[in-house]
This record gives C-alpha cells, structure tokens and sequence, in this order.
C-alpha cells in the first residue's frame, strides 16, 4: 500500500508506520513509505530517481493511503505526480482502494477537487493533528483496518479464482465420462444389431425360381 504525505506531516506517517508494525503478522499491512524516520529505512536510495521510483511504486501497489494536510495540498510534487498517478490508477482498475486520511482541517480543495468528495477513513473534528493519546492510537488504529481490507479483498478475490480454475479440470472429467459413457452404449447398441439384422435375414423364407 503506498502512502502519500507532505513532509511536514512525517510524525503522523512515523506513528502510523509504528502502529502498523506492532500489529500481528497475519494483520500487517505492506506499506510503502519513501522513507520511515523510526526504522531509518529508504525505499529509495540516494541518487536514484526520486520521480520514477514514486510512479513505480504507486505502480505496484493495491490500494494507497493519503495523509491529506493543508502542507500535502500545497506540494507541487503530490499536486503534479503521485495524486493523478493514484488517480490514473483508481480509473484503471475500480477494486483500488484509496483512504484519505485528514491531517488536519482543509481550508481549500481547489488545487485537487477530487478529494473533496471521497470517504474518509476520519473527519475534520478527528483530523490528526488534532487528537492525542488514546483516541490518537484509536483513529490510527480504525485506518490500519481500511488498509487491512484491501489486502482482504484482493485475498478473497485471488481465492475465488483459485476454486473456480479448480472446478474447471472437474466439469472436464464428467464432460468426458460422459463421452465415454455414450461411446460405451453405441459400441454396445452397434453389435445387438448387427444380430438383429442376422436373425432377421435368417428367419426370411428362401424363394425358388423354377425355370
């Protein structure tokens, strides 16, 4: 899942990565995070395009998380690349899943209207900019379980494959059960004939032509 975000607001991705990872294995989501300051960990290595490595991993992934803040409207870089990436993407494939998440109180949508309208895993009185402690932790936690359930998704939809290619050698082997099975009773039919027409041609009375 890729996470987008301002700069600015790199202490809620932190604490959001941190809440992620204390998380049971089977309910960890994989985050993609251009560089998460509590691990020291870079996805992307100095020197290396920092543009196409975002449009790569946005790329990649199945869903995208979006720490929208006054500052993330405000970057050229959200605006011009990664929001129309994350768009383009949404419109080419309907099962992927964006969550907006507020950061704090929009004070204009104008530079990226699209987001005005999406469902929000929070709501501008929860923005998180704005909670603290427990309902912090909480509202972090109610995020991870919308990440959770486009992994969820894609494993039910990944699993409905999977039987209905396994049903599918199944309808074959009945399929040619039943061919055989006709080609059985023709194969028997065929020779119960051929004695019927002996029989019958047997039991004709033979003429004599007298000169």
């Amino acid at each position: 899942i890729f996470v987008s975000y301002a700069a600015d607001d790199i202490s809620h991705v932190n604490s959001f990565s941190k809440q992620n990872s204390e998380l049971p294995i089977s309910k960890r989501n994989n985050l993609w995070i251009s560089y998460e300051k509590n691990k020291n960990e870079k996805n992307i290595e100095p020197g290396s395009d920092f543009r196409n490595e975002i449009i790569k991993a946005i790329k990649k992934s199945k869903g995208a998380v979006l720490f929208i803040s006054n500052d993330f409207l405000k970057s050229p870089f959200v605006i011009n690349y990664e929001l129309p990436e994350i768009f383009k993407k949404k419109k080419e494939n309907a099962s992927y899943k964006i969550i907006p998440v507020f950061v704090d109180r929009i004070e204009n949508f104008s530079l990226y209207p699209e987001l005005e309208n999406l469902h929000y895993s929070n709501t501008p009185n929860t923005s998180l900019s704005n909670l603290r402690g427990a309902q912090y932790r909480l509202t972090i936690s109610e995020i991870l379980n919308d990440c959770n359930s486009v992994v969820k998704s894609k494993t039910r939809l990944l699993l409905s494959s999977l039987v209905l290619l396994a049903t599918i050698p199944v309808f074959l082997t009945v399929d040619n059960l039943d061919n055989n099975s006709d080609q059985i009773e023709s194969s028997n039919i065929l020779p119960t004939t051929q004695n019927e027409i002996s029989t019958t041609s047997s039991t004709l009375p033979v003429t004599t032509t007298q000169k």
